[in-house]
C-alpha cells in the first residue's frame, strides 16, 4: 500500500463502473431500509463502518499484493452476516422475508454477487465477501447475544 492506509477505508467507496454503483446502492437501500428499522440509524452506520473496516485488514493481510478491494460489497456483505447473526441469535428480531421487495433483492444480490459472471471477478471479490460476511456474522453474534431482546433503543 505505500503507506496509503486510507484505502482500508475508501475502498468501498470506489467502484469498477456504474453497474457496479447501481446494484451496491440498491441492495444498501433494502439491506438499509431493513437494518436502521429494527436496530437504529447509529447502530446501523457504527456497525457498517466497524465490520468493513475489520473486513478491508483482514483482506488486506490475506492478499496483501491487492491493495484492497472496490466496492460497497464488504459492506453490504457485513450487514447480510449481521442479518444472519441477528435471525440466529435474536428471537424477537423480526424474520427476513422473501418473497418481498427487500428480501427477493437481498436474496438475489447475495447469489448473483459471488458468481463470476464479470471479467473483473477473481478469487479475491469472492475472499472479501466472505470475509465481511463472516465478519458481520461474527460481530452481529456478540451484539445479538449480548443485548438479546434489546436491541432498538
Amino acid at each position: 500500500m505505500g503507506g496509503q492506509y486510507y484505502r482500508i477505508f475508501t475502498g468501498a467507496l470506489l467502484h469498477t463502473n456504474f453497474i457496479h454503483l447501481a446494484v451496491n446502492c440498491g441492495t444498501l437501500f433494502w439491506v438499509g431500509r431493513f437494518l436502521e428499522k429494527n436496530i437504529g440509524i447509529w447502530k446501523y452506520l457504527s456497525f457498517g463502518i466497524v465490520c468493513c473496516f475489520l473486513a478491508q485488514l483482514v483482506f488486506m493481510s490475506v492478499y496483501p499484493n491487492v491493495s484492497g478491494s472496490a466496492g460497497g460489497s464488504p459492506l453490504i456483505f457485513s450487514y447480510l452476516g449481521l442479518i444472519s447473526a441477528l435471525q440466529i441469535f435474536d428471537a424477537g428480531f423480526p424474520r427476513f422475508r422473501p418473497g418481498t421487495w427487500y428480501g427477493n433483492w437481498i436474496l438475489i444480490y447475495a447469489v448473483a454477487a459471488n458468481i463470476p459472471l464479470f471479467s473483473w471477478m477473481d478469487s479475491s471479490a469472492l475472499a472479501i465477501h466472505f470475509i465481511a460476511f463472516a465478519t458481520g456474522f461474527v460481530m452481529g453474534s456478540i451484539l445479538a447475544i449480548n443485548i438479546k431482546g434489546r436491541i432498538k433503543e
